[in-house]
């Protein structure tokens, strides 16, 4: 039973990943390429809340979400970019969302631009920055094994003197 409830954890966690950086990368390449005036009008809509730095604020959350969406999606340095999204949607609400209330839908059916979506994609982030990207990714090439599966790795029996003898001329060398 345990064995299933950790594949169904690496997938929430993978479709989590691929979910939210899709999310990113469409957002990133929308305001980059898709449109027009794509960046430039997104430093008039920040610096009209007077976000500090509109500029470097507009770039950096379009390069955030461009690179960071690659990769979350490919599962490399997760808890950076899990972080980085997490300060993103949290500024967004606290700059630009916060006086529109938490409905993004008005009563009769208009946008009305609420910070309820940005809860949720800073969730998502939480949920990867809490518990990883899961056994479905690139960083788990490069961790460290734990200090339990050396042990278990190692092919002379315990108590072999063997063993301690190399461990001891290693140490002194």
């Amino acid at each position: 039973m345990n064995s299933f409830i950790q594949v169904v954890r690496d997938i929430t966690l993978l479709l989590i990943r691929l979910g939210l950086g899709g999310i990113m990368i469409w957002h990133g390449l929308t305001r980059w390429i898709l449109t027009t005036d794509g960046v430039p009008a997104y430093i008039d809509y920040l610096t009209q809340f007077g976000v500090p730095f509109p500029t470097y604020s507009a770039w950096g959350v379009t390069i955030l979400e461009l690179v960071g969406g690659v990769f979350l999606i490919l599962g490399a340095l997760t808890p950076l970019v899990a972080i980085l999204a997490l300060v993103q949607q949290v500024l967004t609400i606290s700059y630009t969302n916060y006086w529109r209330g938490p409905d993004l839908v008005a009563a009769d059916g208009s946008y009305a631009g609420g910070w309820e979506y940005n809860v949720v994609l800073g969730l998502l982030a939480l949920v990867l920055l809490s518990f990883g990207p899961g056994r479905v990714a690139i960083d788990r090439l490069f961790r460290r094994p734990k200090s339990s599966e050396v042990a278990d790795d190692d092919p002379s029996p315990a108590g072999s003197d063997s063993g301690s003898t190399s461990m001891a001329s290693a140490s002194t060398w």
